[in-house]
């Protein structure tokens, strides 16, 4: 809870409190926010320092600089954005300053482009590539291809969230960064695509930690339609 909150006159105390509560980082990533925060605070701990000023934000990103690129200079800035203005009320935003510094550090910045696949290696690596060792990765290639996924979607998705129509599969997204359901349909080059026969399923999850889960899956690749 900030101090501004606990002082607003006319706020009964446990209002305040749910308040002060009231998580206000993004959900997904609020471990890295605080993780950032942390680092900061215990900087400033460490050279006896008291204040937010724009000077010592100023040092701080100065000494950040040294060890880390452009982009990641700019990512733990609008975590302390956040952090800082949540728990005591500092807005960064007016360190112009800061900010001048920021857009200097990435005058000289090229970015890496990243590599790409072409559709005739993903075509080969879905036909070609052994099962045995990358079934995996074959089903999270197609399904993030097909359904645009995201890490974040993928890592979610559940056996449940699948519906065999025998031609097809309908795959549904209930958990997405924009907070919106969608589903989509995959059977351009998949022939069939099962969980466990039995049905004894050790967890609902497909993907944990790089792998399919639960094992076997029995995926079998279509050679009638290149793609995607």
């Amino acid at each position: 809870m900030d101090e501004n909150t606990e002082n607003l006159p006319g706020t009964p105390p446990e209002v305040a409190e749910a308040a002060g509560a009231v998580n206000l980082l993004p959900e997904k990533s609020q471990k890295l926010y605080k993780i950032a925060y942390n680092q900061f605070m215990k900087w400033k701990q460490e050279k006896k320092i008291t204040s937010f000023s724009e000077r010592v934000i100023l040092a701080y990103f100065a000494d950040l600089s040294s060890k880390y690129k452009i982009s990641t200079l700019w990512t733990y800035y609008s975590m302390l954005r956040s952090t800082l203005n949540i728990n005591h009320n500092i807005n960064i935003e007016q360190y112009h300053k800061l900010r001048a510094f920021l857009k200097r550090q990435g005058e000289n910045y090229q970015p890496k482009k990243a590599k790409t696949l072409s559709p005739q290696q993903i075509t080969k690596f879905i036909t070609e590539a052994p099962d045995v060792k990358y079934l995996a990765t074959k089903v999270a290639l197609i399904m993030g291809i097909m359904g645009a996924c995201r890490t974040q979607e993928l890592h979610s998705m559940r056996i449940q969230d699948i519906k065999d129509l025998n031609s097809a599969f309908l795959v549904t997204l209930p958990n997405t960064k924009t907070k919106i359901r969608r589903s989509f349909t995959n059977g351009v080059d998949i022939v069939m695509f099962y969980g466990v026969a039995n049905g004894n399923a050790r967890c609902a999850n497909i993907y944990i930690s790089g792998t399919a889960s639960p094992r076997p899956w029995y995926l079998q690749a279509s050679n009638s339609r290149s793609w995607p």
